[in-house]
């Protein structure tokens, strides 16, 4: 018996050429969208300013942010300064990728565009979208990767967007 290393269907491949241009591209990206993310944990709304020496609700997103800013300069000093590393262990682009690539973008901006609204008022009851939205999302990229288990389909976004909406929305409550 022997053990192969790489599956019959996988392509040989000598992987891809390193690329400085690549890796400044990519730290100046991470800068850009930790920066931003800075600039939006500044904004977050206080009911009441925490003291001096206490930690409000904007500490751990502005300190997340500044370390993302932190590790995105040195990702950039190393794109410059150094050789770029070998890619050979990247694996070629999957037929079909970019399209799920797209069709994941488009559903999650859809996601957050539902969400915004909240609730809805239907029947005499108002209803929370998250976890049904959350649900949808989960089941629906679920499907657009691959996954096929009718059992799985339905017990791990039904179990995820639940354990998220008890654990924000009522333990923490945080608005969902």
């Amino acid at each position: 018996m022997t053990v192969e290393t790489e599956h019959e269907y996988a392509p040989a491949s000598e992987g891809s050429h390193a690329s400085r241009p690549l890796e400044i591209g990519l730290a100046l990206v991470a800068l850009g969208f930790s920066a931003a993310y800075y600039i939006m944990a500044r904004r977050i709304p206080l009911r009441q300013e925490a003291g001096a020496g206490q930690i409000d609700a904007r500490f751990w997103p502005e300190l997340l942010g500044i370390l993302g800013i932190a590790v995105s300069l040195v990702l950039l000093v190393i794109a410059i300064s150094r050789e770029p590393s070998s890619r050979a262990d990247v694996e070629p682009q999957q037929p079909g990728g970019l399209t799920r690539l797209l069709i994941t973008c488009l559903i999650t901006a859809l996601f957050i565009v539902l969400w915004s609204v909240g609730s809805i008022a239907m029947f005499g009851y108002r209803i929370k979208l998250f976890p049904i939205l959350a649900a949808l999302f989960v089941f629906i990229l679920m499907l657009l990767y691959g996954h096929r288990k009718p059992k799985s389909l339905i017990i791990y976004p039904l179990s995820i967007s639940a354990l998220i909406y008890v654990l924000f929305g009522i333990l923490l409550r945080v608005p969902l």
